[in-house]
């Protein structure tokens, strides 16, 4: 009975020693993985969503800079960040996908915050984090987009999170 409390004790231990080690961890996605990526940046903040993709929606002002990873341009990403120029790159990490669906046509971005302080404006480190510390972020571009869409009748509005950003990237990759 002795030895059955003892394993008991170091069970227990063995459990506590790997609930706070893991705590200690950053992470950037709502689960363990590394949602980094090198962006190129094609279209500035503030810049009109017409050069990009071929879509012939006219409105100003996108709210962020428009980037592609490597030359896959099916999935566009959008950058929440400042100072962000044209034909730069720049590491990001990604927090999830909206998706805008209209009487013409399916659009989907993927929201990226850039890694560096220079250039983030906001600390949104998954899409938990943005969905709960940071709703009104969430909930300011949806609208924008709503808005920005609006000549096409949007008829739905959909958010993902980071595994449909990796799930995206792979099937163009296969």
């Amino acid at each position: 009975m002795h030895s059955i409390t003892r394993c008991t004790l170091y069970i227990a231990l063995f459990v506590v020693w790997l609930v706070t080690s893991c705590k200690n961890e950053k992470s950037y996605s709502t689960i363990s993985l590394d949602s980094m990526l090198m962006l190129d940046v094609e279209v500035k903040p503030g810049g009109n969503i017409v050069p990009f993709c071929g879509d012939t929606t006219f409105f100003a002002g996108f709210p962020g800079a428009i980037a592609i990873y490597e030359d896959v341009k099916e999935l566009p990403f959008l950058i929440i960040g400042k100072n962000l120029e044209k034909k730069s790159s720049l590491m990001c990490h990604f927090v999830g996908t909206i998706e805008i669906q209209t009487d013409r046509k399916h659009r989907v971005y993927a929201i990226a915050m850039p890694v560096s302080e220079d250039y983030a404006t906001t600390t949104v480190e998954s899409y938990v984090d943005l969905s709960t510390n940071h709703s009104t972020l969430k909930l300011w571009l949806q609208d924008y987009f709503k808005f920005a869409f609006s000549k096409e009748r949007v008829q739905s509005v959909k958010w993902n999170n980071e595994l449909d950003v990796l799930r995206r990237l792979e099937r163009v990759n296969n």
